[in-house]
């Protein structure tokens, strides 16, 4: 059962390749570990602060947090509010970009343009790409069908 499964995501990952261009959708999986992704933004914060020869105190007031939430940030412990990410970015004179991962940054993930396929050709390739998020388990809410 495994390998149909595996046929089938291969079959629908090659499909969108031909539909829609470039789709990487590895990167979904691979970014699932969110524990190792918060970690080294954390770390690449706590670069950047040093480099700048800034104090958690001071970066975490520039931004409006508390020191001890500054802290859970480089360490991986606290997940980073997109606005406070982009304020941090901001206040450590860089890019967001430069504080992702760098796996982040090279599989970005393109996604066909559905918009000219049928409905039930949508529905498809969307399962597909759910099925494929999750590693490749089907779930209840799949509509591939088991063999």
């Amino acid at each position: 059962m495994q390998a149909c499964l595996n046929d089938c995501i291969d079959n629908v990952l090659l499909l969108l390749t031909s539909i829609g261009g470039c789709c990487k959708l590895k990167t979904v999986r691979d970014m699932n570990n969110h524990e190792a992704f918060y970690k080294r933004v954390g770390e690449k914060i706590r670069e950047k602060r040093e480099e700048r020869g800034l104090s958690q105190e001071g970066l975490a007031k520039a931004v409006g947090l508390k020191r001890p939430s500054m802290s859970n940030i480089e360490n991986g412990r606290q997940n980073i509010l997109l606005h406070t990410f982009r304020d941090i970015a901001e206040m450590l004179d860089t890019s967001t970009d430069a504080l992702l991962p760098e796996s982040a940054i090279r599989q970005s993930v393109t996604m066909p343009d559905l918009a000219g396929y049928s409905k039930e050709v949508r529905e498809f390739l969307e399962a597909g790409i759910k099925t494929v998020e999750k590693g490749g388990k089907l779930d209840h809410g799949d509509t591939a069908t088991k063999n």
